[in-house]
């Protein structure tokens, strides 16, 4: 098994984890969770709340990819793009705004940007290699 592959899927579905753990309380109690942070609940809070969604839903899209990379490569590289345009999204509203506080969830996105995309790289890279194992994450791989 190819080990950068193996370490970008659990990296993902850490990634997963840390989506969910901060949409779900959006999606419940936006204005608490929103004032842990110090950011001003929007009006009406179905905004914040239909955020929460689309942060859960876009998780659960990258199941596939944490699942098996090989067969869903489209699925693994939008996870990575979605974390640099969520982290550019989050700097742009901290500059434009002058709200610190919208770093914090662009350093997440950074790192988790970094964290998928290193591996990533370095396990296709590694695939077309002649010599590489075949198959990511425990897959149809051959010898480890």
């Amino acid at each position: 098994m190819n080990h950068f592959k193996n370490w970008f899927c659990r990296v993902l579905e850490v990634g997963i984890a840390v989506n969910l753990a901060l949409a779900i309380p959006v999606l419940i109690a936006p204005a608490w969770t929103l004032s842990l942070v110090s950011i001003p609940p929007p009006e009406p809070l179905l905004y914040a709340r239909f955020a929460g969604l689309l942060v859960i839903l876009l998780s659960m899209a990258y199941l596939p990819a944490a699942l098996d990379p090989d067969r869903y490569r489209a699925v693994a590289w939008f996870a990575v793009l979605s974390r640099a345009a969520a982290a550019t999204f989050f700097v742009t509203t901290a500059i434009c705004l002058d709200e610190r506080v919208f770093y914090l969830p662009a350093l997440v996105d950074v790192t988790f940007l970094l964290a998928q995309s290193v591996p990533l790289v370095l396990g296709v890279k590694l695939e077309r290699r002649p010599q590489a194992a075949r198959g990511w994450c425990g897959g149809d791989g051959g010898p480890s």
